[in-house]
């Protein structure tokens, strides 16, 4: 009788079975030690107690450290063979206390990581155990080599239990609409209620009565992480304390979905029911930028200032509005959310910005991916702004911006397919039939930075600008034109294109700016001969 052989047997959850095999090895293995230790940490493992017992009986040692410095308490924590088994009730909390009562250190940390067993079984959501730790008054507060409490651990952690929630919950969906569909073919041919379940039987392995079950399971084991949590509570650990990297356990909670931790770390879990759970522990601002519009509902229904700006000193998300995070993170259905619940898209901020401008904010700013532009996210947060009163032809920051100046002056920025934010906010701004000729505080217009860069990109807009009337001859306060700003394209070919499509709209090639420089004075030193060519002609 080997191990694998006993493992065998808690696979086939027959524990009574896996005992009595322990009784048949330890006879295999009297007097070998090394193997007799080995039984119990297969045994711990799989958090069996009474196998434990019988192997301590028998010689085997609870102080036993393996293989990266584990103790029996960090096997049963690690649950390396387990992890997949369902274990009785009860059985981790028995095993521990015993491992306990036989003088197993919980303090003690392994060799791998620095961790103890109880940071173990917070990475694995093992209530039960820390539980059994936090009865006995065992010292819980040690952190691991990164600062990180077990709290912290857990946190971290139940992201991986959330995602399997919502894999489990999908499959779900979809083994009930598979089932469905195989019933209603076997009805179609005309098959009786015997025949069809022994079809089901047979050919649909995915039963929606499995995949209940195994969602159930999911569920509860995300369950146990705030289980987890609030034991190490109840066991003094400090629920604030901050790791290496200044995070906090609720922080953390934020970052993983962890709502209903969230909600009890933050404090407002008990007061609040499921509108506490909703909201998550989060602040309206990390609600917005995690795009989470239950969250911004339950925390918008706190009566919370819908304009107000984050504290400064909070990172990334200092000094902006809600409604500007979300817009920076392209998260439209937020945006919706938060102009429903009253938040303004005029509400300027400390240096006079409005939400829209945050499209171009490349410290806050995410980067599109195919999903943005197939499902028109830009338009989509635009015409939201629009039917919520912000005007197209608004100031949208300190220098005198349009959105439309703003985009044109606006970089390149990150691509998808060729796609940009800065194309779609143009686009989608010339539909509503801008003033193009609306210049900003220093005098530049759309026309002209459209001249200006991203010549593949520009040209067709500044083609469209002109066709809509823009004014070739307006000058900014250094007297340059938009045949000044063409000309410095770094486009040698695409300067010539776009300065000749404004001479055909009557620029002025002779047109000087306050250094008294013409356009061909800027090709000249650019080294554009086609373009100096083309302006010469023009003189």
């Amino acid at each position: 009788m080997d191990q694998r052989e006993i493992k065998s047997k808690y696979e086939q959850n027959n524990r009574d079975a896996a005992l009595e095999s322990y009784s048949k090895a330890i006879e295999t293995y009297r007097g070998q030690e090394d193997n007799i230790n080995k039984l119990a940490v297969l045994a711990a493992d799989f958090a069996h107690p009474e196998a434990l017992q019988v192997l301590f009986n028998a010689g085997a040692s609870p102080s036993f450290i393996g293989d990266y410095g584990y103790t029996l308490l960090h096997h049963l924590a690690i649950q390396n063979e387990s992890m997949y088994i369902q274990k009785p009730a009860g059985a981790v909390a028995k095993t521990t206390l015993l491992l306990l009562d036989n003088k197993v250190s919980a303090l003690r940390k392994d060799e791998n990581r620095g961790m103890t067993c109880y940071h173990y079984a917070a990475q694995n959501g093992a209530a039960e155990m820390v539980e059994a730790l936090a009865e006995r008054g065992t010292k819980l507060n040690m952190t691991d080599k990164d600062g990180n409490t077990g709290i912290h651990i857990a946190c971290e952690y139940v992201r991986h239990a959330i995602k399997d929630v919502e894999y489990k919950k999908k499959d779900l969906e979809s083994s009930k609409k598979e089932y469905e569909k195989a019933v209603s073919r076997q009805k179609e041919l005309g098959k009786n209620e015997a025949e069809i379940a022994e079809y089901v039987k047979k050919w649909v392995t995915n039963t929606p009565e499995k995949a209940q079950k195994n969602y159930d399971v999911a569920v509860q084991h995300a369950e146990d992480y705030f289980r987890t949590v609030k034991a190490f509570v109840a066991g003094g650990v400090d629920k604030d304390e901050k790791n290496s990297y200044d995070r906090s356990p609720l922080d953390i909670a934020v970052e993983s979905d962890a709502k209903k931790i969230a909600a009890f770390l933050s404090g407002t879990l008990a007061d609040g029911g499921n509108a506490a759970v909703a909201a998550g522990g989060m602040t309206l601002h990390q609600a917005a930028e995690k795009g989470d519009v239950e969250a911004i509902k339950a925390i918008a229904g706190t009566g919370v200032d819908m304009n107000g700006l984050k504290d400064e000193e909070e990172h990334k998300l200092g000094g902006r509005t809600a409604l500007a995070i979300a817009v920076a993170h392209l998260k439209a259905d937020a945006v919706d959310a938060l102009l429903s619940y009253g938040a303004d898209p005029s509400f300027k901020d400390g240096k006079g910005r409005v939400a829209l401008r945050f499209l171009f904010e490349p410290e806050l700013k995410t980067s599109p991916n195919g999903k943005t532009f197939e499902e028109k996210v830009i338009q989509k947060i635009i015409r939201s702004m629009k039917a919520a009163g912000f005007k197209i032809d608004q100031i949208v920051d300190d220098d005198g911006n349009t959105i439309l100046n703003t985009a044109c002056r606006s970089s390149r920025g990150m691509a998808y397919n060729g796609r940009t934010i800065k194309g779609e906010v143009i686009d989608e701004v010339m539909k509503n039939s801008p003033n193009i000729n609306l210049p900003n505080r220093f005098g530049e217009t759309p026309l002209m930075h459209a001249c200006a860069r991203d010549f593949e990109m520009m040209e067709n807009i500044q083609l469209m600008m002109l066709e809509q009337g823009a004014d070739v001859s307006a000058a900014d306060k250094n007297g340059d034109t938009a045949l000044h700003y063409a000309a410095r394209n770094d486009d040698k070919n695409g300067a010539r294109t776009l300065c000749d499509m404004l001479l055909e709209f009557g620029a002025d090639a002779k047109a000087v700016n306050n250094v008294k420089q013409m356009a061909l004075d800027i090709a000249t030193q650019k080294n554009n001969e086609p373009l100096v060519k083309l302006l010469l002609n023009k003189m």
